[in-house]
């Protein structure tokens, strides 16, 4: 479920069941000691807010409320990030920078998207995006945190040059890591 209130608030609402004990296990790692079931019934709320043209909030959090015997700190998962400015792969010189706070329990996240941080992580992730030429696009984030599980530093550093090309009126990417 997704409302768009306005040009400068969404909201959204999410429900995921995954029943296959197999493949949980196999996506969290992870195995009940006794051996019970390991469904997820996942449930999520996330919100994005426009202060105006450059400056954006989004926020997001996820529970698992069929975790068994699991430690609560690995069945919820959170996100705050705040972005200035989007670089546009269109716009020579354009650029955005962004920071977040990333809490990814294995249990609620099963395979997040976020180039820094990891499921099992928490910390923060700073990152920029700059535009080199028309349809070159450069990103670099910086993950600097710790293992949910034993408390262990955890960093990653990640970049990015995308090439971006049109076929038939569509916008394609080529990226080089």
């Amino acid at each position: 479920f997704t409302y768009k209130a306005n040009t400068a608030f969404h909201f959204a609402l999410g429900y995921n069941h995954i029943g296959d004990k197999t493949l949980m296990n196999r996506i969290t790692a992870y195995t009940n000691p006794d051996n019970t079931d390991n469904a997820a019934n996942i449930w999520e709320v996330g919100a994005s807010y426009n202060f105006n043209n450059t400056l954006r909030l989004d926020a997001a959090y996820a529970k698992n409320t069929s975790h068994g015997d699991v430690d609560g700190k690995y069945v919820k998962a959170y996100n705050v990030e705040l972005s200035y400015k989007t670089a546009d792969p269109a716009n020579k010189g354009s650029f955005g920078i962004s920071a977040a706070y990333r809490y990814l329990g294995q249990m609620a996240v099963l395979a997040p998207t976020y180039d820094g941080a990891s499921y099992g992580q928490k910390g923060w992730e700073f990152s920029t995006q700059y535009t080199f030429a028309k349809n070159i696009l450069g990103t670099f984030r910086y993950f600097t945190g710790k293992d949910i599980s034993d408390s262990k530093d955890a960093s990653k550093l990640f970049d990015r040059v995308e090439f971006f090309f049109w076929l038939d009126d569509r916008m394609c990417r080529a990226s080089a890591l």
